[in-house]
């Protein structure tokens, strides 16, 4: 999957359970800016930020 399709995931998860940029970058460990540019498409995840998006999305899925 492209990292783009992931960032689209993770912005979906995050408004379907009504999270700010802020608490899902906590629950990842970034900061709030970073969320804000993966979002955007400015930048993208690190290959250190990707097995947790993973789990976070994981842990959060619509049919859980």
């Amino acid at each position: 999957m492209c990292e783009q399709d992931v960032v689209d995931r993770l912005m979906a998860a995050r408004r379907r359970l009504g999270m700010t940029q802020a608490q899902v970058a906590h629950a990842l460990g970034v900061d709030s800016i970073t969320v804000s540019r993966w979002e955007r498409g400015v930048s993208r995840p690190s290959r250190l930020a990707r097995p947790r998006i993973d789990r976070f999305l994981r842990r959060h899925r619509e049919d859980a």
